[in-house]
């Protein structure tokens, strides 16, 4: 499969999974508290639309993998595969989206638009070029 063919499948399969997420899945309506995020793993970013729950680990200069949780569990459904990718060389980054784990619950629409504003976000406050990411689902 060539590049390209791979590109246009990456963005079909994540557009997809976060229409399924926006489309089958309430928004828990927890409050995460600073108590609760101190005693959590991970680090916390405050971006527009509130707080989002990421770690990040592995050498800036080696090739990144942006893993993205489905519509029902948060970003911990990608432990042994994070931590794989981590030990197999790959800078890894994975996050709650707002609405699950110990990111913000915002009193705003859940849609496509709201997570991809998300990710976007966060790859400009972490300093991360966007192209050179390839992102797990």
């Amino acid at each position: 499969m060539t590049l390209k063919k791979c590109s246009v499948a990456i963005f079909f399969i994540i557009a997809l999974t976060i229409s399924l997420a926006f489309f089958l899945s309430p928004v828990p309506s927890q409050t995460i508290t600073q108590a609760v995020r101190e005693k959590t793993p991970g680090q916390f970013v405050k971006l527009a639309h509130g707080v989002t729950h990421y770690q990040l680990q592995g050498d800036s200069n080696h090739p990144l993998a942006v893993m993205i949780h489905g519509f029902s569990d948060p970003y911990y459904v990608w432990d042994k595969n994070y931590h794989y990718l981590v030990k197999s060389g790959f800078r890894v980054l994975r996050y709650d989206l707002f609405g699950r784990g110990f990111s913000d619950r915002p009193n705003i629409k859940y849609d496509a638009s709201l997570y991809s504003l998300q990710l976007h976000h966060l790859l400009l406050t972490l300093h991360i070029k966007p192209h050179n990411a390839t992102v797990a689902y």
